[in-house]
């Protein structure tokens, strides 16, 4: 949760960000069988368009079928018109319609785990001390006669009959991969479902583990990052209770997973991908309990899975992970030629929400902006995160807009949980003075990729200026586009075509309407009852939450939606009978077809102004 504390602190509770210790690069492993989609020339032709998926929440703009499954869904949505046919986005739903129907009737359960002793060289030779082993341990040790004898090396056989397989989808930026998940998503008819970025599930495991270990004093945290001292004293645990049946909240990592597993046995993660140490060592475990558990698992990326985690710190305590999510998560390579997000950005949208250049004029016009939605506003707030203080250089008066410079959010040591507390807090977000950056700048470059993920995933509008525009920011030669494992060049082209779409106006009209009213109008408060204060884009931000349709009038229930909402806000206390509201269409309806056009909404707030107040209501009735 989050709230303004009087006297400027923001407080916002969760997991604190992990710092990563550096990274060392490692062999990459033979890339295995990956499942490929048909190429175009395979299937049938057709440029496709799909609408933005409805971001944080999970769902589409489709209408769930009764039943019927994340097929009829998109097929109801191209005979609609809201996506036009595209090969591999239709192959990839009729593969998830497999999955639909596999899944239907089913109820998680528990895989039948064995275990048998294997002699290795590693379980012969002397203890080597990692405290990472407390976290990839195939089992509980078994009994020692001396505690300081290694605990024999075991395999554990698990029979997952009965239990589904999931899938792991990646393929570039763009490609509809997300979308499609988000239909299979919401087709899926249980309450026992979740869809969330992986960056933000993940950092709800760590306060979970947090919140458990501070309980039962078992570990010791430093910076989020699991201690030596903290697997040592797991260790000593678990020797002390050598021989004996421990119950399954003993293991941390399998009390949380089955916490999740309990809350959600079918996971969407998007934007799956493993950047800090801190996740890296706990992943086996954590998902080894969860398909054991019957979880079943969908996810997204831009990578396959044998190039996750590449040259992350001790990759090679990460890498049997790989093998389990292969053997649990049937492996698909989308590969798409269009990135469908850059479809629907229109070109004269583009200096409204992204300026360019750095230059006094469009420094004056980003002023300009806050201003509008800011009025008066505070500097150097405080936003408190469980520990640790992030100070915002301005926020606007009623708390909902913030302005940062690119120094400010990514020259800083701000993780993913910091960029959410603030996604949390801000609807609408300045970014000043971004530069031209390349391969040399990837400390601030992951950042920032870290800011525009999750400011996209929670909808937050973003307006920047930037040295110049998205796909050019990053300067990176042709030669290391091919060549480099490093994760920012991968992720580099979605964060670009993030940056596109969020100018689009799908993006802002959601992001307009997302809103609840109080956020909504706190932004304009003090221009909504002065009409020489009300300039086209407040007018256009109105325009664009009620007009619901996008019919370009706004019919008797959405001028009444728009009048209802907006006085109530103006004056809570005098709500408007019938007989003023109908004084209100009328006002503006001027040719009278029952109807209010854009020009007459514009004509009207320009002349008196969009309070929707009793005593503009009053006003009006006796100039009838």
């Amino acid at each position: 949760s989050s709230h303004l504390i009087g006297g400027g602190m923001v407080a916002v509770r969760r997991w604190p960000a992990v710092a990563r210790a550096g990274a060392r690069r490692c062999l990459r492993e033979p890339l295995t069988a990956v499942r490929s989609l048909p190429a175009c020339s395979q299937l049938d032709s057709g440029r496709g368009f799909f609408t933005p998926r409805r971001f944080s929440t999970g769902t589409t703009g489709l209408h769930a079928s009764l039943g019927r499954g994340p097929k009829a869904d998109y097929e109801a949505a191209l005979t609609r018109g809201e996506l036009n046919p595209d090969p591999r986005q239709k192959y990839l739903v009729e593969e998830f319609q497999k999955l639909y129907e596999t899944l239907q009737g089913y109820t998680p359960r528990h895989a039948s785990v064995t275990t048998r002793p294997v002699q290795t060289q590693a379980a012969a030779a002397p203890k080597s001390g990692s405290f990472f082993s407390g976290f990839f341990g195939g089992g509980p040790a078994g009994k020692k006669e001396h505690a300081n004898e290694p605990a024999p090396a075991s395999e554990r056989i698990c029979d997952y009959s009965g239990i589904p397989h999931g899938m792991y989808v990646w393929g570039g930026t763009g490609c509809g991969k997300t979308h499609m998940m988000d239909v299979l998503h919401q087709a899926m008819p249980t309450d026992r479902k979740k869809r969330i970025h992986f960056h933000e599930w993940m950092i709800d495991v760590h306060k979970r583990l947090h919140s458990l270990s501070k309980e039962r004093a078992q570990f010791e945290k430093a910076n989020a990052v699991w201690t030596a001292e903290g697997a040592k004293a797991q260790r000593e645990s678990l020797k002390a209770a050598a021989g004996k049946e421990r119950r399954d909240g003993d293991d941390l990592i399998e009390t949380v997973a089955q916490q999740m597993v309990d809350e959600a046995w079918f996971l969407c993660f998007d934007e799956f991908q493993v950047t800090h140490i801190s996740d890296a060592i706990i992943m086996k475990r954590l998902f080894s309990v969860m398909f054991e558990r019957g979880a079943v698992v969908v996810a997204t990326s831009n990578r396959p899975p044998e190039d996750l985690y590449m040259n992350g710190l001790n990759r090679n305590l990460f890498i049997p992970f790989i093998p389990l999510l292969r053997e649990r998560c049937e492996v698909l390579g989308m590969d798409s030629q269009v990135d469908y997000r850059l479809v629907t950005t229109q070109a004269d949208e583009d200096a409204s929400v992204y300026l360019v250049p750095l230059d006094e004029h469009k420094t004056a016009v980003m002023e300009r902006k806050f201003r509008r939605i800011a009025g008066e506003y505070r500097k150097n707030v405080v936003v408190e995160t469980q520990g640790r203080k992030i100070t915002v250089p301005r926020v606007a008066k009623a708390g909902t807009a913030a302005w940062f410079t690119f120094a400010d959010l990514c020259d800083k040591p701000l993780g993913v949980p910091d960029y959410l507390a603030l996604a949390t807090v801000f609807h609408t977000v300045f970014i000043s003075d971004i530069p031209m950056m390349n391969i040399h700048d990837r400390n601030p470059v992951r950042r920032f990729i870290n800011v525009i993920d999750c400011f996209y995933e929670k909808n937050v509008k973003v307006v920047c200026q930037a040295a110049a525009m998205p796909e050019e920011l990053f300067d990176i030669p042709d030669e290391e586009k091919r060549t480099s494992s490093y994760d920012e060049v991968f992720a580099w082209d979605r964060t670009a075509s993030r940056l596109q779409e969020m100018q689009s106006a799908e993006y802002l009209t959601f992001h307009t309407r997302d809103l609840d009213s109080e956020r909504f109008l706190a932004q304009f408060n003090f221009s909504l009852r002065d009409e020489t204060k009300i300039d086209d884009e407040t007018i256009n931000e109105l325009w664009m939450r009620y007009d619901v349709d996008d019919s370009g009038a706004l019919d008797h229930d959405e001028a009444r939606h728009a009048i209802t909402e907006i006085s109530h806000y103006i004056d809570p206390e005098r709500p408007l009978s019938e007989e003023l509201m109908d004084i209100f269409f009328e006002q503006m309806d001027l040719d009278g077809n029952g109807v209010i056009e854009r020009d007459e909404f514009i004509s009207f707030t320009k002349k008196y102004g969009c309070s929707f107040s009793y005593e503009q209501a009053c006003s009006l009735q006796r100039t009838v």
